[in-house]
Order: structure tokens, then C-alpha cells, then sequence
């Protein structure tokens, strides 16, 4: 009997734990990491850093970054209400910086990637401003191309590359779409390569973007076109 009950205890324990899932649409950018009880969730690897970028080097010095990353295979237990993490991406993270959520990164489901947008547009206003980009696309790829023209027409347009018969399209699109608030930076990232797409959601605060301490969130310099947007 007692043989059964502790085999009981072990199951539940590990259907428990198999079972956890995380919606980041729940976390608060700036407030305590205690909060986020992290530490409950198994399959999230912790690593610490030290220091900050100045360009991509990282120098040593008192900042302290803690990043949590997904385990492999494990994407799909992060959501963004309801929104699956994409298993083909790389690990979804969560970033703490003094002893604060100060960003997390999310790669979207490639089914999911319009419905995630409607959301952040629902969600967050107006961008505070769009930053396009170039690629090339098959005239069958055009249906989910035109879903993101219908959420932004002024920065979506393509045309017949010459001497393609009509198969292949020139397309301008919004690569980088950001919101800012009074304490943090919104940007979701769109990536179009020929037959292949996805996009990510990667909001940051603006003390540990100030200080340099996420790479992928450093400062941009003077002539890019995103440090009119984030300063």
C-alpha cells in the first residue's frame, strides 16, 4: 500500500511539471522577478551574465543579467494568450536585470503570426513608428502576404520581378514594427526569406536597453533607421 501511494505521488509530480505552461501576455515589464516565481517552471535553463556591450563585446562589470531560455523542445509550453511558441525557433527567453522582468523574447507559431499582430495591435495602439524592408516572394505565397497588407497597407506593396512569368514578386514589408511606452520598447520583428517566413515579439525596458545590457536590444547607432525610434 505504501509502495502504491509513493508511485502515486511520483505520477502526479511529473504530470504536474509536464503539464506547465507559461503566458507571457501575464508578465509585467519592470516589475519584481520574485513575482514571476520563474524557478517553479522545469524547463527553463537559467544562465547569468556579468557586465555590458559596448558594440557586440561584452565587458565585464557590475550589471548583473540573468537569462532563462527554453529548453530544447520545449517552445511549445510558452504562449502569448494562447499563442503556441514556435518548436522550430530557437529557445524563447526571459530576461531579468536588477532583479527585474526587463524582456523576454517570443517566436510565434508560423500559423499564428497574423493573429499574434492583431493582438499587439489591439493590445498596445498605434506603432510609434515602421521600419520596412525588401524580399522576394512566389505568387503563392501572395495569400499570407496580402493578410499583412490588410494590417499595413501603407508599408506592404510587391511587384512582378521581370522575366519571372508572373511567378516571382518584388515585396516591400514592414520588418520592424515598434511601440513605445513610458517605460519600455515593443518590437516585432517580421523576417520574409523566399518560402520561408516568421516573426518575434521582443519588448524590453528602457533601463536595460539604456545600459546596453541584452544582446539584440543594444543600443542602434547613429544612421540606423530604428535609433529614431528607440533612444
Amino acid at each position: 500500500m505504501k509502495k502504491l501511494f509513493i508511485y502515486l505521488i511520483i505520477n502526479f509530480v511529473i504530470v504536474s511539471y509536464s503539464g506547465q505552461t507559461l503566458d507571457l501576455s501575464t508578465i509585467k515589464l519592470g516589475e519584481n522577478s520574485e513575482n514571476l516565481k520563474i524557478e517553479k517552471y522545469n524547463f527553463f535553463e537559467k544562465e547569468e551574465q556579468n557586465g555590458h556591450y559596448e558594440g557586440p563585446k561584452l565587458v565585464p562589470g557590475s550589471e548583473l543579467t540573468i537569462k532563462y531560455s527554453c529548453n530544447f523542445g520545449n517552445n511549445h509550453q510558452v504562449n502569448y494568450e494562447g499563442i503556441p511558441g514556435n518548436e522550430d525557433s530557437e529557445p524563447i527567453k526571459i530576461i531579468i536585470y536588477n532583479n527585474k522582468i526587463a524582456s523576454y523574447k517570443f517566436n510565434a507559431d508560423k500559423k499564428e503570426l497574423i493573429k499574434l499582430t492583431r493582438k499587439l495591435l489591439k493590445k498596445l495602439g498605434k506603432p510609434s513608428g515602421i521600419i520596412s524592408n525588401n524580399t522576394t516572394a512566389e505568387k503563392n505565397e501572395i495569400s499570407f502576404l496580402t493578410d499583412v497588407k490588410k494590417l499595413f497597407p501603407n508599408e506592404f506593396h510587391w511587384e512582378i520581378m521581370d522575366g519571372t512569368n508572373s511567378q516571382i514578386y518584388n515585396v516591400t514589408y514592414p520588418s520592424i514594427i515598434i511601440w513605445e511606452n513610458d517605460n519600455s520598447y515593443h518590437l516585432l520583428n517580421f523576417n520574409f526569406q523566399f518560402k520561408d517566413y516568421n516573426a518575434t515579439y521582443s519588448p524590453v525596458t528602457k533601463e536595460a536597453f539604456r545600459d546596453n545590457v541584452i544582446f539584440g536590444h543594444l543600443k542602434p547607432p547613429a544612421n540606423s533607421p530604428l535609433s529614431k525610434y528607440v533612444k
